[in-house]
């Protein structure tokens, strides 16, 4: 009798695998797949607990204004002849770049499907497997945000679709990302592995040229309008009873004096208005917004009898959420695990501290069934992690270095190209401060104290990347 085989590879589709003979365990390993997320529903969410989630795109909690045009060009993209192609949209952040992308998925023509697809969910499929990985039957609109965080697998993924694209089932592909450039960066590297694979149709499929960034709001109805909406959000969020006592000329004539352009630089003075005094919010440029919306979703965080009971509960909640949001997120079914490895860099042995941040965490941060939810949007988010590490109240350089090795550990991506996006925006609002040198995050010069080192711990060296530098860690994003 022939010898049964120890192993066997099944490739292909549809197949039916049965062990006629040998041992009781049979492993099988399927294909990866892709499947797109349909865009968010402002309807079904479940109601906004703190001022982050009305700051989300997702919520949609005011009307979608000052983009019309754009999103005018990109339905007339839709409807192109082409069977396959590609377009970019760029804008700093809070500029309105993923609410413009929801808009267009939820407006889709009858007939096509449209969702989203993660960066990390797409750097998981195995290059042989990503012809198999997704089909499609229909017309079809797919959405990449944080673009540059996909890596050559958006090169590769792309070039294996198009050749399956055809008219009866065309397929889109919106890329959405800070920046790109035809010369440097993430866009040029996908330009460039596309002509090392010499396919020269892939020309006709990215746009002729790179479209200007989304810019500011110019208009001031536009504005007022962005400004009131999340201004009535945050009045119902904190239950303010009584009608508004702000008028409507003064609402717009403060918006009128102010220097706020951006889409969620409004909704985050909107939000703040709802119980801050005038004078000093007019004051605030977006960086000092965004300052104060991480405040106070600190002191919601903390606003909890377990915290009130025991300090280092809330001390360790505060820094699980900041790694829970440089990682994009985090199954709960991880944050024991999680808990425990933080609290030992943290140096914070009691263990009832572990048990209570849990449950603070999976009170304050519910995200998708079963995982906990990073904080959003980024600017608020960067502010919030910038505080919580680097702040008076940090607990210093190996706190914030364990905090980005936990986060590399768990999505490698995400995780620098959130810190590479904070340093970057550190450096550019000390340089509009007149600054003569625009150090890194911590960067000599700039001390940060610490509940470790005491006061005026010793200062943060250049950039972390796992203790690295902020061009190494632009390498190794790349």
């Amino acid at each position: 009798m022939t010898e049964p085989s120890q192993g066997a590879r099944i490739d292909g589709h549809d197949n039916v695998i049965v062990q006629a003979s040998g041992g009781s365990r049979v492993d099988v390993t399927l294909g990866a797949t892709l499947a797109l997320e349909p865009p968010p529903d402002p309807t079904a969410l479940p109601p906004a607990t703190s001022e982050y989630h009305l700051l989300q795109a997702s919520a949609a909690v005011t009307e979608f204004v000052g983009r019309d045009y754009v999103l005018g060009q990109l339905r007339e993209w839709l409807m192109h002849p082409d069977a396959f192609s590609i377009q970019v949209v760029t804008g700093g952040a809070g500029s309105g770049k993923t609410r413009l992308a929801h808009e267009l998925l939820r407006g889709v023509p009858p007939g096509w499907q449209a969702g989203q697809i993660q960066p990390g969910r797409l750097r998981s499929v195995p290059d042989h497997q990503l012809p198999r990985a997704w089909r499609w039957d229909k017309p079809t609109l797919v959405a990449i945000d944080y673009a540059s965080e996909c890596g050559p697998a958006l090169a590769a993924w792309i070039a294996a679709l198009a050749p399956a694209a055809s008219a009866e089932r065309p397929m889109r592909i919106l890329l959405l990302e800070r920046g790109a450039s035809e010369e440097t960066g993430w866009f040029a590297d996908v330009r460039g592995l596309w002509s090392r694979m010499s396919i020269p149709a892939f020309r006709s499929v990215l746009p002729p040229a790179l479209p200007s960034p989304l810019g500011s709001l110019h208009e001031e109805a536009h504005r007022t309008a962005l400004f009131a909406a999340a201004r009535r959000a945050a009045r119902a969020l904190h239950k303010t009873s009584g009608p508004d006592p702000l008028a409507d000329a003064q609402l717009e004539a403060w918006v009128r004096e102010s220097t706020w352009r951006e889409p969620l630089s409004l909704m985050m003075a909107g939000v703040l208005s709802a119980s801050a005094e005038g004078g000093s919010l007019l004051r605030m440029n977006p960086r000092e917004l965004a300052t104060e919306i991480a405040r106070r979703e600190r002191e919601r965080i903390l606003r909890d009898p377990r915290v009130d009971k025991n300090q280092s509960a809330g001390e360790l909640a505060l820094q699980m959420a900041v790694r829970v949001t440089l990682a994009g997120g985090l199954p709960t079914q991880d944050l024991r695990q999680a808990l425990q490895a933080t609290a030992g860099a943290l140096e914070l042995t009691d263990a009832a501290a572990q048990s209570d941040a849990r449950t603070v965490l999976l009170n304050k941060l519910p995200g998708e069934p079963g995982a906990l939810s990073p904080l959003r949007p980024d600017i608020p988010a960067e502010a919030f992690v910038l505080t919580e590490l680097f702040g008076e109240n940090s607990f210093g350089p190996d706190a914030a270095a364990a905090a980005l090795e936990f986060a590399w550990s768990r999505n490698r991506a995400a995780a620098i190209s959130f810190w590479i996006r904070m340093d970057s925006r550190l450096q550019r609002s000390r340089s509009r401060r007149g600054s003569t040198q625009s150090p890194g995050i911590g960067s000599p010069g700039s001390p940060v104290p610490s509940r470790r080192a005491g006061a005026g711990g010793e200062p943060i060296g250049a950039l972390p990347c796992a203790a690295g530098q902020h061009s190494r860690a632009q390498r190794l994003h790349e």
